[in-house]
């Protein structure tokens, strides 16, 4: 396995990581309120998403 490989690996899991941690604490701040959990959980994954796609772009660039 190529070195260079292993560590773009590892960037992607620990972008990853943190895009989901942010996305749960988004989801469980919308649970929170009296909005239906599935919205709330759609919010969570939007979220994730975008910051997935920011820190990739942004930071790993």
């Amino acid at each position: 396995m190529n070195k260079q490989s292993l560590l773009t690996d590892l960037k992607w899991v620990f972008v990853l990581m943190i895009s989901i941690a942010i996305g749960n604490i988004f989801m469980n701040f919308f649970e929170q309120t009296s909005m239906n959990v599935w919205i709330a959980r759609s919010i969570g994954c939007t979220v994730c998403v975008l910051s997935n796609y920011l820190i990739h772009k942004y930071i790993l660039k």
